[in-house]
């Protein structure tokens, strides 16, 4: 899939075609994110900039702006950066269906990261997966939020709602292909478990 969509990246390029290369932009970015390829991902997301400067594109710019703050809590575990980087972007113009949700389960991780766990915990409990949300990658992200308030539930002592939380986690994960997602979800299971 990733030679795949490396070569509709090069013939897009090549033959001057740009529809879809938005969505390739995002998929490149993504993938590069979750090899740790922090030079390809500023290539890809710089890309996108460029384009939806071009197309007047909310949709990619919410994009990019999401991906910054994924980045930051997911991959950097740098909680105050992402907290200064989600006050930088309005979100009055996002794609509501889509958005929303991942920008409420980056919130949420910020304020666990920060220690503010009973308002990272109201702000997991209102992310719901969009209902045309279908890819493993992005289910796998979705499925991190159980790990996520187990984790707050261990930070309170709260041992049992903190395995009823990560069980949700690893059910729905174990048939997705391995993710850094994937992972994060089983070593928050062992951690919960040894508390148990």
């Amino acid at each position: 899939a990733i030679q795949m969509m490396n070569e509709a990246i090069q013939y897009s390029s090549e033959h001057k075609i740009f529809k879809q290369i938005d969505n390739l932009f995002r998929l490149a970015a993504v993938h590069a994110m979750m090899e740790e390829d922090t030079g390809k991902m500023a290539h890809y997301l710089k890309k996108l900039e460029a384009y939806s400067e071009f197309a007047d594109d909310e949709d990619s710019k919410a994009f990019i702006h999401y991906a910054n703050l994924h980045y930051l809590n997911t991959y950097q575990k740098m909680y105050m950066e992402a907290d200064a980087l989600y006050h930088k972007f309005s979100l009055d113009k996002i794609n509501t269906k889509l958005f929303t949700p991942y920008f409420q389960l980056e919130r949420a991780k910020t304020l666990y990261g920060l220690g503010r766990v009973f308002e990272a915990l109201k702000i997991f409990d209102e992310v719901k997966i969009p209902d045309i949300v279908h890819h493993p990658i992005d289910l796998s992200i979705f499925y991190e939020k159980d790990a996520y308030i187990a984790l707050c539930y261990l930070e309170l002592n709260q041992v049992k709602k903190a395995v009823d939380a990560v069980n949700i986690a690893i059910n729905n994960v174990e048939k997705m292909p391995d993710t850094p997602y994937k992972v994060f979800i089983y070593t928050t299971y062992e951690q919960v478990m040894i508390r148990s």
